[in-house]
């Protein structure tokens, strides 16, 4: 499942992907986080946005592929060690309309 939810006030989204253990490691991550990609431009987003944990290596090995640079953040005592990772949507293209379910 991919999510794509704006940010009130601002240009820009944040992504949130999950797939199952089940169906990982078979491109299921990578085209999904394309698609938010796509959805991103139609919507005229600036950039898009996530925060990853930092062990999670498979999904910034996928948003790696797809375009996204990775800045890492510090741990604080509450916090386990993430990283934020964006892509800046430079080009703007309208797509047909349609539904956006995936």
């Amino acid at each position: 499942m991919g999510r794509l939810s704006k940010a009130r006030g601002l240009n820009e989204a944040e992504f949130a992907l999950i797939v199952s253990d089940r169906y990982q490691r078979k491109g299921l991550g990578t085209e999904l986080l394309k698609r938010l990609v796509q959805v991103g431009r139609d919507e005229k987003l600036a950039r898009i946005t996530a925060s990853i944990l930092a062990e999670n290596y498979g999904m910034h090995h996928v948003s790696k592929n797809v375009g996204f640079t990775s800045d890492v953040m510090l741990q604080t005592r509450t916090t386990r060690p993430r990283s934020s990772c964006k892509q800046d949507l430079p080009f703007m293209r309208r797509a047909p309309s349609g539904a956006r379910s995936f």
